[in-house]
Order: C-alpha cells, then structure tokens, then sequence
C-alpha cells in the first residue's frame, strides 16, 4: 500500500529521545539544510530556525507535519536491524512510536483506510534469533527467502555501472558465481554490484572473476579487502575508524553532517597532509561518496548521512591500529564527554571550513578550519578576532613564528590543532585556554621550549598531540593531567627524561616514537595504566620494556628500530594482543618460550632482528615476518601457524632449511616469500591450496622447484636462481590465474619453458639471463601479455608474436642467436614494419629493444650467427628512439646497444640527415644484466613526457632533440648524435663540466639547452673552445640551468658582442656558487622569460636587460 510517509530508524544504534525525534525531523525536513541557511537572510534565518532546538520544540515540529492534511495514506516506519543496540519494547523508542501513531491520523487513532487497515504501520528487519516476533494479532511475520539466481543478477545489472557488462562474457562469470551463492541477500548483491564497479577495467574479464571469489572467505562477506586494496582505494584510517569496536561518537549518536565527518576525517589526519583545504575536502567528499555507495553510509536527507555498516576488524591490518591512526582520538575520547556535542554543521567557504553563520544562537560548535593559503590573504588577528566564540580552531600549513594575540580570547576554545606549522617557534599563549580538551601541535621543530606551567589550568585535557619538537624534558604540570587518555609525542629526538605517569590512568594511548635520546620509559610496571592498548616506542632508545601485568586491554606494542633494548618481558597476559612489531630492534630474546597464551595475534614482526631461534609456539598470527633475520638457520613445523596468511622470510640469508612437514597446516597461506635465503629443498608445497603468491628470487642453492596446487597462484617469481634446473610441474595449465602475476625465470640454468598455452591472465613474462634457454613455447594465446623480456637468452627462433595484442613491452637485447633477424640487415629508424615474427602487428607496443648481432652491422658471408664484441667506449650506453611512430599508434620506443648503433652509423653516415628533421633521441647507461637501463627510462612514462617537455618551454615537434641521462663518462661516438641536435637534455650527467665536453662543432647550431642536476659543471662556455667565439651560443634560444651546485659562471671569460643575442628564454635555479651571468654588454634583446630562483647573485641578471 502507498504511503505518505516513511522514516526509517536504525536500531544498530543506541538512541534517547533527543536523537530519534532530531532524527525524524531531518527525515521530514524540519530542520533546515546547509543550502538553506547559506541562502536565507540572516535574520529571518535567526528569528525562524535559530533558535535552541530543545526536545519539546523537536516534538513539536513532529507533531505538527504528521497532523496536516499531508498525511492521507497513512505512515509507515521502518526499525532496521532489531536487536544490534535497541529493540521494539525498549521504552524511548516506544514513546516516540508511539507519539507517531498518535500524530499520524487526523481525529482518530483508529482511523482506517478503505480496506479496513490502520494508517500506521511498522516494518521491524530483524534476524529474530530468539523467536521472539511471531505472527499473532496485528502482527504478521514474513521471512525473507534469498533471491532466486534470476533476481540476484538483475539486481546485480541495475547496481553495477554499465561498463561491467560491456566486457564480453561477464554476464556468464556473475551468472556462475551467483548460482554458486544461492543464499545471496538483495543488500549483498547491491553491495557487491557497487564494488565491482570500482574495480571493473576493460578486458579484465578474469581479474572480475577473482574479484567475485575474493569478496567471500568461507561463508562471511567481506568488503574489507576490496575496499583497501580497490581502484576507488578508500583511506587505511578511515576504514580502520570504521571498524574501531570501542564506544565511538558519530557511530553511537545518530546521523551526522557529511562536512561534520568530512571535517573529523581531517583533523584526524585520515586525508593526509592537509596543504590545501579544498583538496583535502575533495578527497574527504571521493571517499565519503564511495561509502554510500558501499552501504557503509546512508543517506538520511540531502544533508546528514548515517553509519549502517561495520566493516570487520581492520585495524590489524594497519599495524599501528586506531591508536596509531588517528591524530587526537576525538570520537573515542570525547564520546562521554557531557559538552561535546560533535563538530557541528559546517560549510566551505572562501578557502576555509566553518560553521554555518547563521547558526550563531544554536548550541552547536562553532568550529574554523584554515590553512596557510587562506590566512595569506588576510591578517590572522583579525580573522581570529571576529570569531572568539569558537570551540574548535584547525589551523594547517601557516607561515607563522608564534601565536596571533587574539588567542588570548578564546575562551570557549574545546579543540585547537596546528598542524604543519613549520616556521613556529613559541606556543606559550596556549596555556591560557583553559577550556582545551584536545590539543595538537605537530611538525613544528622549532619549538624548543615550554613553560613549566604550562598544563597548569589545562585541567580538562585528554588528547595530547605534540610531535618534532626540540625539548629535553616536558613541564612538571604536564604530570598532573588525569583526564589524559591520549598521549602521543612523536618524533622527540631530544627528550632525555619522562617522569612518572602514574596520575594519567585513563590513558589509552602512549606513542613515544622517535623519541631517539630517552633511554628509560617512566613506568616499571603498567599496573596504573590499566586502559592502555596501543603502545609505540618505536625508533627511541630505551632499553627495557616495562612489565606487562595487569594490562589486558593492549592491542598494539611495537619496538621497532630500538636500537638498545635486548630482551622482551613476558607478554602471557596480554591476551588482546593483536600486533607484535620488533622489526629492526636489538632484542636478541624472548622471556616467553611460548606465545601460545597471545590468542588475539594478528600480526607477528621480527623483522630485522637478531634472534636466533624462536618460541615454540608463536600463537595464531596471519602474517609473520621474519625479513633480514640473518642468526635463523633452520624453521621447526611447530613454530608454523595454521592461521598463517602471510609468511615472509625473504632475505634471510642464512636460512638454509626448513622441515619436511612445515607447509602442511598452513592451508589458508596466501604469500609465502623466501627470497634472498640460502634454501636448497623446499618442502612440498601441496597443502598451500589458497597460495597467490611466491617469491623464491635470489634463491641462489634452490635446484628445484616442488610441484605447485594452488589454481590460485597469482605470481611466481624465480629470477636468480641460478642453481635451479628442474621444475617438477610439467606444465603451467592447472595455474590458470597466474596473471597480475610475474612469471619471473630470469637467471635460472633452466633449458626449457612448460607450456603457456592455459595462462590466458599472464601479463609479465621475464626471461632475461636464461642463458641456456633455446626454445620457446607457444605465445600467441597470452593475449593479457604486456611484458615480454628474453634478453641475454640462447633463443634460436623468436615464437610468432604478432598476436599478442596487449603487449607494451619487448626486450630482446643482446639474443644473438635469433634467427628470425639473420636477413634483417637494416636498423630502420622509421619504425618497426620490417621487423619479423609478427612486431609490426604489436598496435600497442611502447618499448622494443632489438638483438645485437655481428650480421646486423657487418653483413658477413656467413651461415652461423654469433656474438659480437662492443665497442668499450660504447658499452656502457643505449640508445632508445622515441616517438618513432609503429603502425596505428602514437608512440612507441625502440632501444638499440650503444655500439650497434654506432656501427650502423659508420656504415650509413647520412643516416641522421636523411631522416626526417624530426627525432628524439634518449641516451642511457644500459646495465643490460639487472634491467636498471629499461627502468630507468620508464620513471619518465612517455605518456607524461610531452606535458614535461611543455614545463620547460619545449614542444614535442620542436626538431632534432637528444637527451643524455646518468652517463659518468662522455663516450666519442655520441658526438655523432649530437652533431646534429638542436636541443640537448642533459640529466645527472657527472662527465659535464661545460659545453666543450659536448665536442666544441656541436653547440654552433644549438637552439635549445636543458641542463639538470649536473653538479660538476662549472661554466657553460669556456674560452678554450675551438669555435670562434663570436659564434658561442649565437643561435641558442633556450637555456635552462637547474640543479647545478658547482656553476660559478655562464661563461669562464668575456664573450665577444653578440653570443647569446637570440636569446628568449633563461631559466637559473639552485645555482647555490652562481657568481656572475652576463656583463651589460651583453643586450639580451630577445629575451622573454627570466626566471631566476635560489641563486644569491639574482641582482646582476638584471643588467642584461
């Protein structure tokens, strides 16, 4: 039946009579929105809406719209979740049903419509686990039956984003995974609907199917995963906030304002660094958007949302938890506090966030948020001084020295955070504002003292946030802060001392990290900090932990990188316990020979630790670490954990065994890394159904490797392990997700490759170093490929490629055995299109390293194709072609060894002048045998490189352009090159001292000079050149200097009149040793941009003009 009027009340939270009637009258828009107020004159706003909102004026309001006319059908209201915080029965909820009900007929509470029926109805959702709703009277039961596979996919179609189902055959993949889960609620469906389409990308069709497999664990839903680790990648703070089980304020008290929870987001820290409001709101309303499309958030009118879902407990995940997430702990510490009443209604306005003006006689907050850009258009004292009624100041990134004198007025002031203020050296007028109950001040090391009185009558105090400053001891009134629960003090370097905190015992959070000259913790024992659950000592140097008795709520301890403490005390009552960071201590021993006690364990980290030996039993964690721990030989079984998710002992060099039986509990295992250790047998490997991945790379004793069951197996990566030469798998195809997958064999002994033909997903297949590698499986079914490297292989036919349509990358440098390239006598700069074994049909091919071979260059009379020997000039350098165009795309990139190349140019020395007056040319160290030459090059994506060209005033069809990278020694043959360059880039290159480094023929037609972090250059140009001096630099256009810590001098001696007099553009930046630039003479008449930054000389530039 129809109804006027729904409301809706979640029973997930614990509500009085205030909150469902102010929770009603946002539902029945009686109060006005954020809009409004900002569009309503300001004095109709306070004579109407202004005034205190108390709960018999909310009733009111209520009353009055479900008595008007309005209401015809009748009322209907929804109590979701029964029984979570509240029941039908409990006595405010009756009172408000009830006063509905009263309310919602016109002169009769036993008005019917047509069909006899009351006009107010109530729908309960509940589990009903006690049976108490049964059907009887008035009220009638009705189980909700799971959707039928029909139903639940066109649900699915209606929430998920039409591009999801452009991919072909999707529709089968949600079909089969829906008929699998038969017991699928409309909320799931929705919910997993909404997520997929964060993570939908086109031709993904398997990694959708992962996906839909990955959202279940068992029988338990679970969203977490897709969310931290999705496209739309929501923050670790606000879903470890979100999970937070503790009494929490905007979880427990009804709706919120979404700029209010936007708001805590950043005072929280959740949204990162906040240099820019608007930017930090814009990412905060990203994240707020995705959550109500998660259903983790609900809408409840256009303006206030509401917390309706939980995620599980994720805050393991982030090793520091809640405690060490959140910057001040505000939901959690004020939630009891009698005046806190939120952050209040907020808008943005003007650069800043604020309470909505006109609310000036509501008892809400008044809160202001600024930032350092904000503030620089106006004087801070007057700002502050216009509004000395706040109680809640958040002031990010400002250029101040000490507090504006207006803070001596604040004196309702409740939360003052300065945040980033870097130029900050006093903070002493805080201690007048008595009021405070959260205070923070980090990234301001340049306070280096307080007074001793300074938390003298900050009484009511319980978040304290202090972090980089420069003190050696805290005031003594620091001590006598009782209502303290929060306590974090980060990054201290100088606090030699910390006195007793017996007197702070509500404390639940201390971080002490980087603290790196405090060699004691004030307590012997935490028997007065019996509230304690986070605990981070972490970088600081004290030596002993103290006894952990008596302290069952602590959830979070972490050492790590303490560098002086030895030994661990018993931790057998910390039954909460979910993270254990040791990493990268000097702790040598454990007083527990057992963790057996610690059933909460999440996260266990012993990385970089020297310890010899573990506990018999570690508990249950999910991950373990044990990376960089060089005194482990040898892994026990019974130290395995069958919860284990997680098992890294990469770079454990000294491991060389582990137990026959150590991987057959472990079935929930999802990466094994053993990187980097001296393994020779790994045990079988077949219990780890649910492995995704494992990591073996530098196994240098590993020789073979046990066969693999997991169909799950996401990524294998055997690169350097050069003793290995067996793999007990015949082939590949029972792995058919290896595909984000790395499928890395680089330096194995192995001879041959198991069929491919099933690993449709693999998209990175490394083969580089193989070097008794001969022959190839078939390719042309791994159409996802994107990475193809065979270099320095044995190969004698390269497999038909030209189907691999998805491939961006193909190294086959130095495979001198190809025969696919015995006839390819001609390194054609034009592009690929003579190219064999199908390359020209690679349409989105982006980098192509091509072989080098004798015949390439010298076109023997020969049968035998063999190595060639390079030339030692050119051996340390390649060059790569870019923006060389291959058949329907716009770019691509070609690398050829520096000798190869230069040999072609010896044989065609036209080579250069007959092609195009367009080419760009990247020089680089090749360093074929790690890769570094091909990584170096992609830090610059080519997608970007055109928008990086334009910042230095440099288009992309500019002429001949060569850029030189990383070289320390300038080779001859790139003279050649740059002989007929008209722009030169020169990055990080040490060889360069001036132009006369380049060959002094090169720089008389230069146009265009971008010379970048070459720290050894002195001068540009020197005398001693051999080019007639009235020709240095005269057709030079551009010349951009950045980085160049030892340049003294654009020239060594005076020029003669007229170099540089095409001159348009001069850039100079952090030229610390700049002491002289042109001499008057020097009429720059061409000049259009000057820009000239952190150069102590800056006024001499301006003679030229």
């Amino acid at each position: 039946k129809v109804v006027d009027i729904t409301l809706w009340i979640s029973l997930s939270i614990r509500h009085d009579e205030t909150s469902l009637y102010e929770h009603i009258a946002h539902q029945l828009s009686l109060l006005s929105t954020s809009v409004e107020l900002e569009n309503y004159d300001i004095q109709e706003v306070e004579n109407n809406v202004g005034k205190e909102e108390t709960l018999e004026s909310l009733k009111e309001k209520v009353r009055a719209r479900l008595s008007t006319d309005n209401v015809l059908q009748g009322v209907l209201v929804i109590l979701d979740d029964e029984g979570n915080k509240m029941r039908e029965g409990d006595g405010g909820l009756e009172q408000v049903l009830h006063s509905i009900e009263q309310n919602s007929h016109h002169h009769s509470t036993t008005a019917a419509d047509g069909d006899g029926q009351q006009k107010f109805k109530v729908l309960i959702t509940s589990r009903n686990e006690d049976g108490r709703h049964q059907t009887q009277g008035g009220k009638k039961v009705v189980e909700m039956m799971p959707l039928t596979p029909e139903m639940s996919i066109s649900l699915f179609k209606q929430g998920a984003v039409a591009k999801v189902f452009e991919i072909p055959g999707v529709e089968s993949v949600v079909a089969k995974f829906i008929n699998r889960k038969t017991d699928l609620a409309p909320g799931e469906v929705s919910l997993l609907a909404k997520l997929l389409s964060y993570h939908q990308q086109v031709s993904e069709l398997q990694g959708l199917e992962h996906t839909l497999e990955e959202a279940w664990y068992g029988d338990n839903y679970n969203c977490t995963q897709l969310l931290l680790s999705g496209y739309e990648k929501v923050s670790d703070g606000v879903l470890v906030d979100f999970s937070w089980q503790g009494s929490r304020f905007f979880r427990d008290n009804g709706s919120v304002h979404y700029n209010e929870l936007i708001s805590y987001w950043m005072l929280e820290g959740y949204l990162g660094p906040v240099n820019s409001l608007e930017e930090a709101y814009k990412e905060g309303h990203r994240i707020l958007m995705h959550l109500v499309d998660c259903q983790m958030l609900k809408e409840v009118n256009d303006d206030f949302i509401h917390m309706v879902r939980v995620t599980g407990d994720v805050s393991y995940r982030h090793r520091r938890g809640y405690g060490g997430t959140a910057n001040l702990g505000l939901a959690n510490v004020l939630v009891k506090s009698n005046d806190w009443q939120g952050i209040g209604k907020l808008t943005k306005v003007d650069g800043m966030i604020r309470t909505l003006g006109s609310y000036k006689r509501v008892q809400q907050p008044l809160t202001l948020l600024l930032d350092g850009n904000c503030l620089s258009r106006e004087n801070p004292n007057n700002l502050l001084l216009s509004n000395q009624e706040l109680q809640i100041l958040g002031l990010f990134s400002l250029e101040i020295v000490s507090l504006p004198h207006s803070f001596n007025n604040f004196k309702k002031l409740n939360v003052l955070v300065l945040r980033d203020c870097d130029f900050l050296e006093k903070i002493d007028d805080i201690r007048e504002l008595m009021t405070l109950t959260v205070l923070e001040v980090s990234g301001s090391g340049l306070v280096k003292s307080m007074p001793k009185n300074f938390f003298q009558h900050l009484k009511k105090l319980r978040s304290l946030h202090f972090s980089d400053f420069q003190i050696e001891v805290m005031p003594d009134s620091f001590y006598h802060l009782t209502e303290l629960s929060w306590l974090i003090l980060k990054r201290f370097s100088h606090l030699t001392k910390l006195q007793s905190l017996k007197e702070c015992q509500n404390l639940m959070v201390i971080d002490l990290s980087g603290a790196a000259s405090l060699p004691t913790f004030p307590e012997k024992n935490l028997k007065s900090l019996s509230k304690l659950q986070t605990l981070n000592l972490s970088n600081s140097k004290i030596k002993s932990l103290p006894i952990f008795h008596e302290t069952g709520e602590l959830t979070h301890l972490s050492v790590s990188g303490c560098s002086n403490m030895d030994r661990v005390p018993s931790i057998r009552s910390l039954s909460n316990l979910q993270v254990l960071d040791l990493s990268w201590s000097t702790i040598v021993e454990f007083q527990d020979k057992s963790f057996q006690n610690n059933t909460s364990l999440k996260i266990l980290d012993l990385s970089g630790t020297a310890i010899p030996s573990l506990p018999f039993n570690i508990g249950k964690p999910r991950e373990f670490y044990l990376k960089n721990c060089s005194e482990i030989k040898y892994m026990n079984c019974v130290e395995s954990s069958e919860e284990l998710e997680i098992l890294d002992f990469s770079s454990a060099c000294n491991l060389v065994k582990i137990e026959g039986k150590f991987f057959e509990c472990l079935e929930n295992l999802r990466v094994l890394n053993l990187s980097g250790t001296k393994v020779k047998d790994l045990p079988s490997l077949s219990a780890l159904h649910n492995l995704r991945q494992l990591l073996l790379s530098c196994c240098l004793n590993l020789e073979k490797l046990p066969r693999l069951t997991s169909s799950k197996l996401e990524e294998l990566d055997l690169s350097d392990c050069k003793a290995m030469t067996m793999i007990e798998d015949k082939s590949f195809e029972h792995l058919p997700r290896l595909r984000r997958l790395v499928l890395n064999l680089s330096e194995t002994l192995l001879k041959e490759l198991l069929a491919l033909t099933n690993l449709k997903s693999l998209k990175h297949l490394f083969l580089r170093g193989c070097g008794q590698l001969e022959v190839l499986p078939v390719l042309e079914v791994l159409h996802n490929l994107e990475t193809l490297d065979l270099s320095q292989t044995a190969l004698r036919q390269l497999p038909f490629v030209g189907s691999l349509s998805n491939l961006h990358k193909l190294l086959l440098r130095d495979c001198s055995k190809l025969e696919n390239f015995k006839n390819h006598k001609r390194l054609d700069m034009s592009g690929v299109e003579n190219l064999p074994c199908g390359i020209p049909r690679l349409t989105q091919l982006q980098h192509l390293a091509l072989p080098s071979m004798k015949e390439d260059i010298q076109a023997a009379d020969t049968n035998e194709v063999t190595s060639w020997t390079q030339k030692p000039s050119a051996s340390h350098w390649s060059f790569s072609i870019v923006d060389r165009t291959v058949p329907n795309t716009g770019r691509s990139l070609l690398s050829y060894n520096g000798s190869l190349f230069l040999e072609f140019l010896d044989s065609n020395p036209s080579v250069l002048y007959s092609t195009s007056n367009h080419f760009h040319l990247f020089v680089h160290p090749s360093e074929v045998a790690n890769g570094a030459g091909d990584m170096l090059f992609h830090k610059d994506e080519l997608v970007f490189r055109d928008v990086y060209l334009l910042t230095r005033h440099c288009s992309k069809s500019q002429g001949r352009l060569v850029e030189i990278h990383h070289l320390s020694a300038f080779s001859e043959g790139i003279a050649a090159v740059l002989h007929n360059a008209e722009y030169i880039f020169l990055f990080d290159s040490l060889f360069f001292k001036s132009f006369s480094d380049l060959g002094a023929g090169n720089i008389k037609t230069l146009k265009g000079c971008w010379i970048e972090g070459c720290e050894n250059m002195e001068f540009v140009i020197e005398m001693n050149d051999l080019v007639d001096s009235s020709e240095r630099g005269i057709e030079l256009e551009i010349l951009w200097i950045s980085n160049a810590s030892s340049l003294r001098s654009i020239y060594s001696e005076n020029l003669q009149l007229g170099s540089f007099q095409n001159l348009k553009c001069l850039y100079l930046d952090c030229c610390p040793k700049l002491s002289s630039v042109f001499f008057s003479s020097h009429l720059l008449q061409m000049l259009e941009i000057l820009h000239v930054r952190f150069v102590r000389i800056w006024w001499l530039c301006l003679e030229m003009m």
